[in-house]
């Protein structure tokens, strides 16, 4: 099913959305100016960034899918047009096998021909002279011959020589026609490979012709996925940088929860950082995309269900859904720093809760662009992703 248009119409939408938030938080953030709280403003800004962001994820992921089915139908061309390909070569390589059999018999045919009829013409003559200078009836014969075995011998001999011409001419027009017969049906066969040769070839055009057709087709579709990616990112952009100007104002207002170093908790009491490179903090092969992306956090394996532990004390800036983070907590510490706990199954805080240290605020899950149940747990530092782990003294 093609539905490139409809995917064009999507991304103007979503594109359109992300223009308005812009010129909407600039007008937010104009008004909020002393206080500390989250506005409702802003939260409703947050909810509309986020269903943007699921829009352009959901809107990706219908197009990835289409262009999977249209990359499996192009393998399935291409595989066609290879054989054909082959066929073609392999037909022409017959014809041309066919055509210099042709061209051989031809050269025996007319041999055959030219050395009859210089035979005949040599018997025609042959003749002439025996019978100009050869009696030619019997009773010519007998006054001529010695004796009557003479004459008999006489006689025999030019019979012999007459049927033998006979015998000799008759085998070479057979071997003509002989040959002439195998010519005419090889050329018959000729004919028939030539007629596969051209449904072959005009098969093979057409095939190219899709091939070309699905090509463009794809193409339009990875121009529509980056389209989605980028409203995505945008919204996301907008987002997170919200998120730092309600983590901004929070921490220069005060709310008796200030951070001054040391290490924060581990979040998973019980469960440590996964094994490999992806699940640290850095760039990585995305588990996902297959591509290669900075890791903004650390990644922590639990079953789904496993608490999830404030990291610190502070308020909660966010609790809801985060795109590819899915269920997401974010908390400020005071300070320019905020810890944020993704891809949760369930999110136990609400925006405005002033946590503790090791509170219950959430249980490990798989939510969001994720391949299995963990807490991606990050630090941030006046609104930048910081490796976390030497804030969690490991």
């Amino acid at each position: 099913m093609r539905i490139s248009s409809k995917n064009r119409k999507i991304i103007a939408i979503i594109v359109a959305a992300v223009m308005v938030f812009a010129v909407v938080a600039g007008a937010i953030a104009s008004v909020i100016i002393g206080r500390a709280d989250p506005t409702d403003g802003e939260l409703q800004q947050m909810n509309e960034l986020q269903q943007t962001q699921r829009q352009a994820q959901e809107a990706l992921r219908h197009a990835t899918q289409e262009r999977n089915v249209e990359l499996a139908e192009k393998a399935r061309i291409d595989a066609q047009v290879t054989l054909i390909q082959a066929q073609v070569r392999q037909t022409r390589e017959e014809l041309a096998a066919i055509e210099t059999q042709l061209a051989e018999l031809y050269v025996q045919l007319e041999y055959a021909t030219e050395l009859a009829d210089e035979y005949e013409e040599e018997f025609k003559e042959r003749m002439r002279i025996m019978f100009e200078s050869t009696p030619t009836t019997y009773f010519q014969i007998f006054l001529r011959s010695d004796s009557f075995s003479d004459m008999a011998r006489r006689t025999n001999t030019m019979n012999e020589i007459a049927e033998y011409d006979e015998f000799i001419l008759t085998n070479m027009r057979r071997i003509q026609e002989e040959i002439d017969e195998s010519y005419r049906k090889i050329e018959i066969i000729q004919a028939e490979i030539q007629e596969i040769l051209t449904r072959e070839e005009a098969e093979a055009a057409e095939l190219v012709r899709q091939q070309a057709e699905q090509d463009r087709f794809i193409q339009n579709l990875q121009n529509d996925i980056n389209a989605f990616r980028r409203s995505y990112d945008e919204a996301r952009r907008q987002e997170e940088a919200l998120i730092r100007q309600i983590q901004a104002r929070l921490s220069a207002a005060g709310d008796g929860s200030v951070f001054i170093g040391g290490t924060f908790l581990w979040p998973v009491p019980g469960h440590n950082i996964g094994s490999g490179a992806g699940s640290q903090f850095g760039y990585r092969i995305h588990p996902i995309s297959r591509d290669r992306r900075f890791h903004s956090g650390i990644d922590i394996p639990a079953p789904s269900g496993t608490q999830i532990l404030a990291a610190n004390g502070g308020t909660v800036i966010f609790s809801g859904w985060n795109g590819g983070y899915g269920n997401c907590i974010i908390i400020d510490h005071g300070g320019g720093y905020a810890t944020l706990y993704a891809h949760n199954s369930v999110n136990l805080v609400n925006v405005g809760d002033i946590v503790y240290r090791g509170q219950l605020i959430g249980r490990v899950g798989s939510t969001g662009n994720s391949t299995g149940p963990h807490l991606h747990f990050e630090v941030l530092r006046n609104g930048r992703a910081v490796d976390p782990m030497p804030y969690l003294g490991r």
